[in-house]
């Protein structure tokens, strides 16, 4: 869920849009959904974990895509992202392969993003950070989870891991901390 120019707006795993309208204190919220147009058929894929994000004001869909790995473990791997700016209106999606100087960051709290240069040389522009946030590899894989966080390369695909090494845990994802500045 992110609040976006007003309204709150949330996506469902099937493609729905919630918008929810809250006018003031006492006022009666007003919702409504719509569907986005899903050429695509990104909604139907297997292993997608979706995030929206606001960046320069514009409403982005990030998609995460994991894949099982081959190992014992069989804990997902994010192996790419898709980003899509939203037209609200009219339900469509723009495929995005460039956030200019922005950077988004993902993980089980949600979706933000920052301009990259007010932090020259400690977060590269055009990438996606991102944490572990497979939930269910933290509960039921016998050795946790935590393993895949990494940035994401918007313009070439590559993932840098930020730790090739186990670095497991049962009781929590990591999480992103972003302080108010």
């Amino acid at each position: 869920m992110i609040y976006f120019k007003g309204q709150f707006y949330l996506v469902t795993w099937s493609g729905a849009l919630g918008i929810i309208d809250i006018q003031g204190p006492n006022s009666v919220p007003q919702s409504n959904v719509i569907y986005l147009n899903d050429d695509n058929k990104l909604f139907r894929q297997h292993s997608t974990q979706f995030y929206l994000v606001d960046v320069n004001d514009a409403l982005l869909l990030v998609a995460r895509f994991g894949r099982r790995r081959s190992n014992a473990s069989r804990a997902l791997k994010t192996v790419k992202f898709e980003l899509y700016e939203l037209d609200v209106v009219k339900g469509n999606m723009k495929e995005i392969n460039n956030l200019g100087d922005s950077t988004i960051f993902v993980g089980c709290n949600g979706a933000t993003s920052i301009d990259s240069t007010k932090f020259t040389g400690v977060i590269k522009p055009n990438q996606i950070y991102f944490t572990d946030d497979w939930f269910d590899q933290n509960y039921h894989l016998e050795c946790g989870g935590g393993k895949d966080m990494g940035c994401y390369n918007i313009q070439d695909g590559n993932i840098e891991s930020f730790y090739p090494e186990l670095s497991l845990s049962h009781i929590c994802p990591p999480t992103w901390v972003i302080p108010s500045l």
